[in-house]
């Protein structure tokens, strides 16, 4: 699997001892050679009566889970490194986070509570724009110290989201967009 050894050898050309990084080698190398999986989830929810889900009428949501993948470790690291620069006063853990936030609002007699459904999270979030203003909040706004040299952790970011190989039925592909 090439795009393993490629990634291995990033990863120990540009985080091993004699780099000036603060990611530390151990914690961001592969130690799985998986890729990522394709699977898919169906929207039953969205079907108020079960007796009228068909194949023809029912939608499928496509994951491409990193779990375990040779990626994953190093996602996770990344993820935590940057979690300071995603949160805000708007942001929302999970369920009971909200609950949480909501529980001391007053509802007045003409407001009501609105959830959006989002139909498509995710899959069209223009990478090119997000790396750019991780790199901007880092390397110009100074909102986190510098985590590797920027080139460098440019190309990491890139290596990590985009074109990811997944399997699906038992052959390899490259997700080259979303």
């Amino acid at each position: 699997m090439s795009d393993l050894k490629s990634f291995q050898d990033f990863l120990y050309r540009s985080f091993s001892k004699s780099c000036s990084t603060t990611l530390d080698l151990t914690q961001i190398r592969p130690v799985s050679n998986q890729p990522a999986r394709l699977y898919a989830t169906a929207k039953t929810h969205k079907f108020e009566d079960h007796s009228l889900i068909t194949t023809k009428n029912l939608k499928l949501r496509p994951i491409i889970s990193t779990c375990g993948s040779y990626f994953f470790e190093t996602a996770k690291a990344l993820a935590k490194c940057l979690a300071p620069v995603a949160a805000n006063h708007h942001t929302i853990k999970n369920t009971l986070d909200f609950a949480d936030k909501l529980k001391d609002q007053k509802i007045e007699e003409d407001e009501i509570v609105v959830s959006y459904d989002v139909t498509f999270l995710f899959t069209e979030i223009p990478m090119d724009e997000t790396i750019n203003h991780i790199i901007d909040q880092i390397y110009n706004q100074q909102k986190l110290p510098q985590i590797a040299p920027r080139p460098i952790f440019r190309r990491l970011l890139e290596r990590v989201t985009k074109g990811t190989t997944f399997t699906f039925n038992g052959k390899l592909y490259k997700q080259v967009d979303g």
